[in-house]
């Protein structure tokens, strides 16, 4: 199972997901949490496309996280894996705020579950 397909990101495949677990003996310590495309893994194409940088992808990569978050709880997994992306690192930069903001919708969305 990867985290890559939002649409795998059901309780029926979480439900899998804990039987195969069991049946391994094997504890499941995260979630790889993939957003939906674009991406380029490089250091050209990456820091406009991944994360939750790119702000017209931001929305629906929220949703996505805090779903995989939910799929987390189903597979008794505590915790979410994935790249925020290229978070600027000065912080007077105008997109920092908005990439903090979207980190922390997700994180206390994570908290409360």
């Amino acid at each position: 199972m990867c985290g890559w397909d939002i649409g795998q990101c059901t309780p029926e495949i979480a439900e899998r997901v804990v039987r195969d677990a069991k049946a391994a003996n094997v504890r499941v310590c995260a979630v790889w949490a993939g957003v939906p495309r674009p991406a380029e893994w490089n250091f050209t194409g990456g820091p406009v496309t991944l994360g939750l940088v790119p702000e017209e992808y931001r929305a629906e990569r929220i949703d996505a996280l805090k779903k995989w978050a939910d799929f987390a709880v189903w597979v008794h997994a505590p915790a979410i894996i994935t790249h925020c992306g290229f978070i600027p690192e000065n912080l007077t930069d105008p997109a920092y705020p908005g990439v903090v903001e979207a980190i922390r919708e997700v994180a206390l969305y994570c908290e409360q579950l």
